[in-house]
């Protein structure tokens, strides 16, 4: 029986396994979570799992799956001792546990991947941020240069990667040096939507982290100034982040009517939010790697176009059914966002060419769960033959 360890991000996969295990997609999220793919696919390759989880272990679990907890370290140092120390202890569990390949998810810090690295099993990545803003060169200065060797030095340890878009499959080859596996997901979300209606944009929507290197003050401002011509224009933000109180504040202290922060959102909410807007904005900052921007696909389900800055992977999948700003440029996504309000028969075109889109994702084999058992018949097959 193969041996497999998963390393994941932040998340209660405790929690999504007790769903699972009842056959039920966690409704707390609403697409199709990682831990969940990666339960059916080690029952599908009837592997024995062990996942690293900084939660209890539940109660009742199968057989073949193990949970071992693994909590963060002190608060009070540094993050990468902080981290140092966590991924010791993880490796101590992994030399007991002896698999025969480790996922981790890159929420690990790459800088700190040889602590994982072992000849007795394969160590592969789930990417799910770039490396550095799409478009951009990897380094632009000494200190950048010197991250980036080292980034690279810790990617060549690996044996194959899990990519969450084209764009962290293409930073990934070109920083390894050996024929290793490397494999894009396609989203999927979780249940079957009705797209909505619209035909005009006056709702626009920002969902996701509220944080200042997101872009949320750029689009509050251009919506600000926007108003002024189109008095029906409005703009939700939902999600959370530590600059909630800062949105919050510059929202009341705009005195317009034109911006609202709804909060944090369930699941279930979050397509009931989607299915009521007509725009999604994704304006995050050349200073953030954005992996994918899966927020994208969420709302392509409810036929809800996108407007990305061009650091947001997503829109290499949507192409001819997404609109583009240059990040940071605040007249571009003016000017942008002015082009689709005044041209309805351009918004339209972008929501029927959504739709190609979302038959496709429906149909993929790309989803995340197939990827991970791909990459362990890969591996194994490598194995066999050496």
């Amino acid at each position: 029986m193969i041996k497999i360890t998963y390393i994941p991000g932040p998340g209660d996969v405790v929690g999504t396994y007790n769903y699972w295990r009842e056959g039920i997609e966690d409704p707390r999220i609403p697409v199709l979570t990682y831990s969940s793919m990666m339960y059916s696919a080690c029952k599908k390759l009837k592997a024995k799992l062990q996942v690293i989880t900084t939660n209890k272990p539940p109660k009742i679990h199968d057989d073949w799956i193990s949970f071992s907890q693994i909590p963060e370290t002190s608060q009070s140092k540094s993050y990468f001792v902080a981290q140092f120390e966590r991924l010791r202890n993880i490796r101590k569990t992994l030399d007991a546990f002896r698999p025969d390949l480790v996922i981790v998810g890159s929420d690990v810090p790459v800088m700190l991947l040889f602590l994982l690295k072992n000849k007795k099993w394969k160590l592969c990545l789930s990417i799910h941020n770039t490396y550095w803003s799409a478009g951009r060169m990897p380094y632009s200065n000494l200190k950048s240069k010197i991250k980036y060797y080292v980034i690279k030095s810790n990617i060549r340890l690996t044996d194959g990667a899990l990519c969450t878009s084209v764009q962290c499959a293409e930073q990934y080859k070109s920083m390894h040096i050996n024929d290793v596996p490397v494999l894009t997901q396609i989203p999927a979300v979780t249940h079957e939507f009705t797209p909505n209606n619209s035909s005009s944009v006056r709702r626009i929507a920002y969902l996701g982290r509220i944080e200042k290197n997101k872009g949320i003050f750029l689009l509050a401002e251009v919506i600000n100034e926007l108003k002024q011509d189109y008095p029906e224009l409005k703009c939700f933000f939902a999600g959370s982040g530590t600059a909630v109180g800062l949105l919050e504040r510059s929202i009341s202290d705009s005195q317009s009517d034109a911006l609202e922060y709804i909060g944090v959102l369930s699941g279930k909410e979050v397509h009931e939010f989607l299915h009521s807007s007509d725009l999604l904005v994704v304006p995050t900052m050349s200073s953030f790697n954005e992996g994918l921007a899966k927020v994208g696909f969420e709302s392509s389900v409810h036929l809800v176009p996108c407007l990305y800055s061009d650091v947001v992977p997503a829109k290499d999948y949507f192409v001819d059914a997404c609109s583009v700003f240059r990040a940071d440029d605040k007249q571009d996504l003016k000017n942008k966002l002015i082009n689709i309000i005044e041209n309805p028969d351009y918004y339209l075109s972008l929501r029927e060419h959504l739709k190609d889109h979302v038959d496709e994702m429906k149909k993929s084999s790309q989803l995340w769960g197939n990827l991970v058992i791909q990459l362990v018949e890969s591996i194994m097959e490598k194995k066999v033959c050496s």
